[in-house]
């Protein structure tokens, strides 16, 4: 078994990279020919991308073994949702859209990633 200052060094890192992808790929224009291309609605792909950030951010918050997850799930959600907010409005100095729309898409996988997290920690002490 693991150290768990191994797992959570781990949950960590991977954490903090894909944040640092996904700050990138939502910063580069996207020519829109290739855009159409892609089989999946652009709002899927928003509620994607922040709960899977929010899904690799539960599981570090499960490794690191808070005294209330509740809470720390809760603080987390408001930062993920603030920062898709901020990530939507500095899309429009890079070429590409700000949407209302594409925000609510991302705090929805936010959502559905924080339960999600809260559901598998409440099973996970309770076979």
């Amino acid at each position: 078994m693991p150290d768990p200052r191994y797992r959570t060094r781990l949950a960590s890192t991977v954490w903090l990279v894909y944040w640092s992808v996904l700050f990138v790929a939502t910063h580069i224009p996207i020519d829109e020919r290739l855009a159409s291309r892609i089989p999946v609605s652009d709002l899927v792909m928003h509620a994607l991308a922040y709960g899977l950030l929010a899904g690799l951010g539960g599981w570090r918050i499960l490794h690191s073994r808070p005294k209330s997850l509740g809470w720390a799930v809760v603080f987390w959600g408001c930062w993920y949702a603030a920062y898709g907010f901020f990530d939507e409005w500095l899309q429009q100095f890079t070429g590409r859209n700000t949407s209302l729309y594409d925000w609510l898409a991302d705090v929805t996988g936010v959502a559905i990633a924080s339960v999600l997290v809260v559901l598998w920690s409440r099973i996970r002490q309770h076979p």
